[in-house]
């Protein structure tokens, strides 16, 4: 009902502890630094991706935020799911 209040993590008991878990997920678009590069020189795509790292709640925004880049320009960047 309106105005109730519900709780986002609660635990009944000690014993519900270990059933209960919270999985957030981070999705961060950085720079990549594997592939394309074979030579392992990074320098261009750290000059020209600076200020373009960011995280985000949920993978299609860091896919679409990915895609607004030009194509080559995706392959400077990658995803990482990071787990809470």
């Amino acid at each position: 009902m309106p105005g109730d209040r519900i709780p986002l993590l609660g635990i009944a008991s000690s014993g519900d502890r270990h059933r209960m878990q919270l999985n957030i997920m981070i999705y961060s678009v950085r720079i990549n630094h594997g592939s394309p590069f074979e030579d392992g020189d990074h320098t261009f795509a750290d000059a020209y991706m600076q200020g373009c790292e960011r995280t985000f709640s949920y993978e299609a925004e860091a896919r679409e935020y990915l895609n607004s880049f030009e194509e080559w320009e995706q392959d400077l960047l990658v995803i990482d799911a990071l787990a809470f």
